[in-house]
């Protein structure tokens, strides 16, 4: 279960194959929690611009729950757009690298981009697929992510997704349960282990 609000509030129930909660990450915009239900303990910490969980920057991650890509800064360059295949080509300089965005004509709607750093290695891809209408929009019920620099894979599929529904701010808080252990982490939430 995925509940997010932009800009940068989210909380993400990890269920096991029986449907039980197992994991519980949440983030108010504030602070960011990370709670092992099996073992009831957790870990929190400040959330900054440059916080990041999964190798994804905390509002990047909200970015892509929404079907959406992360805030990329150009600098004075141009954006190029060419052909490929059945798609547009963007490629779009930055000062931290390059990016390139893959958007199906007529409907535009990105399907697949890349990120690089200023050495031109790819440091995170992502596709979105499975596009149904959500309202006015086409939603992806599926994001792809790979981080290569950690080798990591990240996969969001969804059943059903509700748009702008009243989200209570209780969602976003945690309050320790009953004998829980944890406390703060000294080295932000990069260094978790987010397997039981």
């Amino acid at each position: 279960m995925i509940f997010a609000q932009k800009p940068d509030r989210w909380r993400i129930e990890v269920l096991s194959p029986m449907n039980m909660p197992v994991f519980l990450f949440l983030s108010d915009g504030k602070e960011w929690i990370s709670y092992s239900i099996q073992e009831n303990r957790y870990v929190r910490g400040k959330t900054d611009g440059n916080t990041t969980l999964l190798g994804l920057r905390m509002r990047d991650l909200v970015a892509f729950v929404f079907g959406q890509l992360p805030d990329v800064k150009t600098g004075p360059e141009k954006v190029t757009c060419s052909s490929d295949g059945d798609l547009f080509l963007l490629t779009v300089p930055g000062e931290m690298g390059a990016s390139k965005v893959w958007i199906k004509p007529g409907e535009d709607r990105v399907v697949k981009s890349e990120f690089y750093d200023t050495d031109g290695d790819m440091t995170l891809t992502t596709r979105f697929t499975g596009f149904k209408r959500l309202g006015e929009e086409l939603f992806p019920y599926g994001v792809d992510i790979h981080l290569p620099e950690e080798s990591t894979w990240i996969t969001l599929s969804y059943e059903t997704v509700e748009l702008n529904p009243p989200l209570s701010e209780d969602l976003f808080q945690f309050v320790p349960p009953s004998g829980a252990r944890g406390g703060l982490s000294p080295d932000g939430p990069e260094s978790m282990v987010l397997t039981p």
